[in-house]
Order: structure tokens, then sequence, then C-alpha cells
């Protein structure tokens, strides 16, 4: 028989979970043309996102020409008083798309978030404030979920998306929010 020798440091391994908590702050456009039977489906992909984010840091900030947080970086989210507080909301205004880019920079700056990243959900159909292109990166990696059930922009969805290092997914029906929520946060 052979006596087996103690095991040196080199030996042992020691795997550790992996606590991937993102810090996520999703931008939501509920701007004169997101409103009606958009903003129901705009509802129904911030349903997915929460799910699909149920154990990261997650912020909800809706916004048109002004802005108002849903759900703030330091709060649980509540995915079904989320979806019931953006229903409410009357769907109004121009569409700044600069302007909640700096809140959610802003956002995560106050958080202390390690690799921040924001989600864009909207037409891209930017028509107030100063051209989006210049606040990008300010918020960490920027991915955009472009709704294209309607009229859109998919040249500056695409910009933001590369300017930002983050994925572009379009969404022209609901059949397409499950795949392109999930590909959106691959890593």
């Amino acid at each position: 028989m052979q006596e087996r020798p103690r095991p040196t440091d080199e030996d042992v391994v020691v795997r550790e979970p992996r606590t991937d908590r993102r810090s996520v702050v999703l931008l939501v456009d509920v701007s004169g043309s997101m409103r009606g039977e958009r903003l129901l489906a705009t509802a129904a992909v911030v349903g997915a996102i929460c799910q699909e984010l149920a154990t990261s840091r997650l912020g909800i900030l809706a916004f048109w020409s002004e802005a108002a947080w849903i759900t703030r970086l330091d709060q649980r989210t509540q995915p079904m008083a989320v979806i019931r507080d953006l229903l409410e909301l009357p769907g109004a205004g121009l569409t700044n798309l600069a302007f909640p880019l700096e809140l959610a920079a802003n956002a995560h700056r106050a958080a202390g978030s390690p690799a921040p990243e924001t989600v864009l959900l909207s037409d891209c159909v930017h028509n107030a404030g100063p051209d989006p292109r210049g606040f990008v990166g300010r918020a960490g990696r920027l991915g955009v979920l472009l709704d294209a059930t309607d009229e859109h922009d998919s040249d500056l969805a695409a910009d933001l998306s590369r300017l930002g290092g983050g994925r572009l997914r379009v969404v022209r029906s609901p059949d397409d929010v499950p795949t392109a929520v999930r590909g959106l946060f691959l890593r």
C-alpha cells in the first residue's frame, strides 16, 4: 500500500460562487410616439427585463422631454408595481434621449456601480434636446432595445449601441421580446 502524501496548497481548489450582481438603469421611453399599444408592449418588455435581472440592482427611469424615476438603483424592484406605474404615466411630449442618459450616469456614479450598464428602450425618434451621441459612455455600457413596431430611427439606435459598447436588439412584435431581452444581456 502506498502512503498518500499530504496535499499542498496547490492541490486544494476552492470554488467561490460568483455574485454577478449587475447594476443596470433601464431608460423607458414614454413620449407621445410610445403611447397606446406601444406602451402596453413596452410594459411587457419591462416585465421581462425585471425577470431577467431579478438578482441585479435595477433602476427604471421613464422619460419623454422630462423624466421620472419608477425605481431607483437602491430600491427593490417590484415588477407588477413597475408595470402599473408605467401604464399610469401619460404617454406625451417629445423625446429627449440625452437627458435620461445623463440621469443614468448620475445614478450609477451615486451608487458606486463598479461596472454600470444602461439599457435604452425606445423608438429612438429623438426630437428634443442635444444630440444623445455626446452623452453615450457616461452611463457605462449602453444596450438598446429598439421598438420598431411603428416609426423609429434605426440609424440612431445603431449609433448609440455601437458608441456605448453594447448590443442593439430590435423588437418588431411581442414575439420578439424574449429573444431580444435575453440577447441583450448575454455577456
